[in-house]
Parts: structure tokens; C-alpha cells; sequence
């Protein structure tokens, strides 16, 4: 099962990771205040995931795609893909992995 763990950030802020089953690390979230902003976090980016218009597509300064998703601000960030079709391939499994996701909190997630 995939896991989404609440890590803390630089300056006492919270982000998120989406990992596959596998432990490869799909999306990070953006920081947040606090551990209940960033479920508020998960819970938005699980919504938008559902529809492709909250996916916006980038490259990276060595031409490597990624996406976000949000809606008006940037809710999580993808890793970085060898191509576009591997990026466009991995949202069907992200938005699997991200419905079926276990949080994780601080004390669990290390």
C-alpha cells in the first residue's frame, strides 16, 4: 500500500511525501503551519487529483518534466520524469496511490 507521510520542514512547518508501495517518492507537498493544515493538504490534493485540469504540466532547467496540481496555488509537486509519456503515464497510478495512501504522522513515519 502506498503511505503518505507528514514530515516536518525547515522552520517548524509540515510538508507531506506520497510514496508507491515500492517507497519511491512521487509527490511532496507544499510546507504548512501546521500538522492538521497539511491533512487539510492531503485531503485538497486527493479531490483535485480527480480532475486533469488541476495538473499542470513543467520542465525542470535540465528539460526534465514534472507536474503540479492545485488549483490557483500549487497544493503537491511531482518528481521529476525521463520523459512526458512517463509523466503522463504515472497520474493514473498517482491518483490510486493517493486515494488508497495511509497517513503517516512525525513519530510514525520514521
Amino acid at each position: 500500500m502506498a503511505k503518505i507521510e507528514i514530515l516536518g520542514a525547515r522552520g517548524g512547518k509540515y510538508k507531506f511525501l506520497l510514496k508507491s508501495r515500492n517507497g519511491m517518492k512521487l509527490l511532496i507537498g507544499a510546507p504548512h503551519d501546521s500538522i492538521a493544515c497539511c491533512e487539510q493538504a492531503i485531503e485538497e490534493v486527493r479531490e483535485l487529483a480527480k480532475d486533469d485540469s488541476n495538473f499542470t504540466t513543467h520542465r525542470t532547467d535540465n528539460n526534465e518534466p514534472y507536474f503540479t496540481i492545485g488549483n490557483g496555488h500549487v497544493v503537491a509537486t511531482s518528481r521529476t520524469y525521463a520523459s512526458h509519456v512517463n509523466l503522463r503515464e504515472s497520474i493514473k497510478p498517482i491518483r490510486k496511490n493517493l486515494a488508497d495512501a495511509q497517513i503517516l504522522y512525525p513519530t510514525e513515519a520514521a
